[in-house]
């Protein structure tokens, strides 16, 4: 989904838990010249939260052409045998 995104011009904001997978994903932008920006984001740390919402805050006050479209969150836990029986 963030390649798409990032294909059809939109700003992706893409949270990663790890330093290793917003390096990888700079490396993607940078290739595909994408807007592709990884954040540092833990779900559970309110911390990560704030961080990110300043993050997107100061990218979009020097970007005024951006528009906030909307989230998707991709975190979970996969699950490879029915939910229900």
């Amino acid at each position: 989904m963030v390649n798409l995104l990032g294909k059809n011009g939109y700003h992706v904001f893409v949270g990663v838990r790890r330093q290793e997978s917003a390096t990888e994903w700079n490396i993607i932008s940078k290739r595909r010249q994408h807007q592709i920006h990884p954040v540092m984001l833990d779900l559970t740390l309110k911390e990560h939260i704030d961080s990110v919402v300043t993050e997107i805050e100061r990218y979009s006050s020097e970007h005024t052409d951006m528009k906030f479209a909307g989230l998707v969150n991709n975190a979970g836990i996969g699950c490879h045998r029915p939910i229900e029986n």
